[in-house]
């Protein structure tokens, strides 16, 4: 888990086409969110909102932090905690 004290991103993204289709990347190059879409939406004066939500991150997308997840689900699931 996390303890940067910092916040994370994460969740379910909408965004609109019009955003996607006028940026300067090309259809098949990779595009970060962070990166690139959200500072063209603020650069272009779009509204970005966000939700920040209490509790703890773990990335998901780091293989021991992934292993740790099933390890603290498993738990909470069994314990219902």
């Amino acid at each position: 888990m996390s303890g940067s004290g910092g916040l994370a991103n994460g969740g379910v993204y909408l965004v609109e086409r019009s955003l996607l289709e006028g940026g300067p990347w090309q259809p098949v190059s990779p595009v970060s969110l962070e990166e690139d879409i959200l500072p063209l939406a603020l650069q272009s004066g779009k509204r970005v909102f966000g939700l920040e939500c209490s509790g703890r991150f773990l990335d998901i997308g780091v293989p021991e932090d992934y292993a740790r997840a099933a390890d603290l689900l498993g738990a909470r699931l069994v314990n219902g905690k």
